[in-house]
């Protein structure tokens, strides 16, 4: 059996124009919406920042590992990962 690994929570601090946001996110599709200059772009952006960390990480160490380090080396919580 194939088990998915999805974001269920983004917390972004100090990210471009983004002070501080909490976002839930579900499984499956989910939309931002808002007005131009609004930050969704941003958003995505920092999605991707932690996706590249994790990919670039995941050639020398386990995800747990990876996760692990990059918990320990920000004071912020950027992300909580949840298996379905």
């Amino acid at each position: 059996m194939e088990s998915k690994v999805f974001i269920k929570r983004v917390v972004i601090d100090n990210f471009k124009s983004i002070k501080h946001l909490e976002l839930e996110l579900n499984p499956g599709l989910n939309v931002l919406v808002g007005p131009n200059a609004g930050g969704k772009t941003n958003i995505l952006e920092a999605i991707h920042f932690l996706y590249k960390a994790l990919v670039e990480e995941a050639g020398k160490n386990t995800l747990c590992t990876t996760l692990s380090k990059i918990l320990e080396s920000t004071r912020h919580n950027l992300y909580e990962v949840s298996r379905e």
